[in-house]
């Protein structure tokens, strides 16, 4: 019997429901710092698009991003 955890889903209240998630609300939904956020989008880590000099992750993106993060554990 498998035991891992599954990811939560995130089409709770923790996470806004809109297309493009800031990395602000990343940064709350994941209780980290928006500095480490910056840094995983500039180490390409974390799937973002830029609009000028804005940067928006997209939720379907960050969905599957998460759930792997959860299944692999770190």
């Amino acid at each position: 019997m498998d035991t891992e955890p599954m990811a939560p889903a995130l089409t709770n209240s923790h996470l806004p429901q809109k297309a493009h998630l800031t990395p602000a609300e990343v940064a709350r939904f994941l209780g980290i710092s928006i500095r480490q956020i910056y840094e995983w989008i500039s180490e390409d880590s974390l799937p973002f698009i830029r609009l000028g000099r804005v940067i928006r992750i997209p939720r379907d993106e960050f969905e599957s991003w998460y759930a792997a993060l959860r299944q692999s554990g770190n």
